[in-house]
């Protein structure tokens, strides 16, 4: 998983050119790269922020190709992307998260996913899906304003129990989450 500094190195390098041929460790996943909006626009080649916003599914599709990665494009509603141009909304998260560190809450969500087994693309929809619900549980319990990584992270445990057993995720979420319930 590549975020932050390791992001503009990538985007820089002259190592890489700018380019990552199909990665993996011993046969083992391929990378995941979790840019912001200004860490794509490096990954993109200097490619307008603006530019970025207005496309920003084929922005996503764009770097997921050129490193062979699957992209996780943070923000309101983070997108993850597969280097064959799949694409996933994640309909979980609020304003609050976008504070210092919940990036890193991000990525361990991520690492967890890949650490139980699945593939990239799928650890990283699942991971993101779990970060916006933990966020959610951290709002509902201390508010938005304010809100730190460290009660994201605090609530990972409870989104967790919300993915075992969706019954218990309140209606006003799940409405957002997946439309409303059929009973």
């Amino acid at each position: 998983i590549i975020d932050g500094d390791a992001l503009t190195f990538l985007s820089e390098s002259s190592l890489t050119g700018g380019k990552v041929k199909k990665p993996g460790f011993g046969g083992n996943t391929g990378w995941i790269l979790t840019p912001h909006l200004g860490e794509l626009s490096r990954l993109l080649g200097g490619k307008p922020i603006r530019e970025i916003q207005s496309s920003l599914i084929e922005s996503g599709r764009e770097a997921a190709k050129k490193y062979q990665a699957t992209v996780v494009v943070k923000g309101a509603h983070s997108l993850v992307v597969s280097p064959d141009g799949k694409v996933s909304i994640n309909p979980t998260g609020n304003s609050g998260m976008g504070t210092a560190g919940t990036g890193d809450v991000l990525t361990g969500c991520i690492a967890a996913m890949l650490a139980s087994g699945l593939p990239p693309y799928e650890a990283s929809v699942t991971g993101v899906f779990l970060h916006g619900m933990a966020g959610d549980r951290a709002a509902s319990e201390v508010g938005m304003d304010g809100m730190t990584a460290d009660e994201v992270m605090k609530g990972v445990s409870g989104a967790m129990q919300w993915l075992r057993d969706p019954g218990q995720v309140p209606d006003d979420l799940w409405k957002r989450y997946m439309g409303p319930k059929v009973v």
